[in-house]
């Protein structure tokens, strides 16, 4: 995969509507149908998706992935858990913060909701810990992440 096809992938993500891919509103997820979650990293940035059709993928901009995890039940589980922890923590987020990746140590949250995308962007230690807001929704996006490298040890 090479940094061009990353930022499709990322572009197309962050951009998604959710009538593209068969969401609506629901009592379970009335509001965030998605999660994008931007790690810099030493060689550029790892993304991870999730959205609520059961797509679940993860990319680097130095190359390679993982696309359609969410085929896997242990993965589905988490994600779909992710996807909860985001509807219910919406307030900790910011419509209107601009789209940008995040340097090495950093975290950029996009909750992409059904009016729109809301962000949060911190130190991975300050996510971690509860120094700002939106870490309920880091330390899920981390479980799910856990998930995916237990598909390939």
């Amino acid at each position: 995969m090479t940094d061009n096809t990353y930022q499709s992938l990322r572009s197309m993500a962050v951009a998604v509507e959710p009538g593209s891919i068969g969401v609506t509103p629901s009592h379970e997820l009335p509001h965030v149908f998605g999660v994008v979650m931007d790690m810099g990293m030493d060689q550029g940035t790892a993304t991870l998706v999730v959205f609520a059709d059961g797509a679940v993928s993860m990319y680097y901009s130095s190359g390679g992935g993982l696309i359609g995890a969410g085929e896997h039940e242990n993965v589905k589980n988490v994600a779909h858990r992710l996807l909860s922890i985001a509807n219910s923590d919406l307030a900790s987020f910011s419509a209107g913060v601009p789209d940008v990746l995040p340097t090495k140590g950093f975290n950029q949250l996009t909750l992409l909701t059904f009016d729109g995308p809301a962000r949060a962007t911190a130190s991975s230690t300050d996510f971690g810990y509860d120094r700002v807001p939106g870490g309920h929704v880091f330390r899920a996006a981390h479980d799910v992440i856990s998930q995916l490298r237990e598909l390939n040890p």
